[in-house]
């Protein structure tokens, strides 16, 4: 890139402003990722778990995920969007990282039952409308002590953790900044008829 750079620099040495929205994109992705990261860690995310990321979009905490859990861990990031997933995979075969898994799906994911340590629904609640499904689901692929983070910033939070809590799948553990953390109740596994 050093050499469009160079090339289109006008005569007062200034960049176009098309490459200014290049290079501010790529530092701002390395920020939103690291500052990902940092969220993960404090929400007990470690290496060697598997993560699932239900809503993956362009795969911020995919990434993230996956640079925390490293070779022994593997993150599966689940969405219904097509191009999201490519770009997400596209993110992480440019950062060198083999362990995740993408998922096209907006609720069944083959993932074997109880084996997530960590499941993320990072803005999905809002936009799905079989809830109840969606929670049965991440309440079977998670581990009896495994977690479920919740971060819904466009809805209150005694909403989500109403929706969370309804069926009796998950407790409530407490909240980390915007984001609620649940476990899942022993033996709460049923299946929605």
């Amino acid at each position: 890139m050093a050499w469009l750079w160079q090339r289109n620099i006008d005569d007062e040495k200034r960049a176009p402003h098309f490459l200014m929205k290049i290079k501010h994109r790529v530092s701002h992705r390395k920020f939103r990722t690291k500052r990902a990261e940092d969220d993960l860690k404090s929400l007990g995310v470690e290496k060697g778990m598997t993560v699932v990321d239900f809503g993956c979009g362009t795969g911020v905490y995919t990434i993230a995920a996956a640079r925390i859990v490293g070779n022994k861990g593997t993150v599966h990031a689940v969405d219904l969007h097509p191009t999201l997933l490519e770009l997400a995979e596209k993110k992480a075969l440019e950062m060198g990282l083999t362990n995740i898994d993408t998922i096209y799906s907006d609720l069944e994911t083959g993932v074997d039952d109880g084996s997530a340590d960590v499941v993320l629904f990072y803005n999905v609640l809002k936009n799905v409308k079989r809830v109840r499904e969606l929670l049965t689901e991440a309440n079977r692929i998670v581990k009896e002590k495994g977690i479920l983070l919740v971060r819904q910033t466009d809805t209150r939070e005694d909403r989500v953790k109403d929706m969370v809590l309804k069926d009796g799948l998950f407790s409530f553990l407490g909240s980390h900044g915007n984001t609620l953390k649940f476990r899942r109740i022993k033996g709460s596994f049923h299946e929605i008829s």
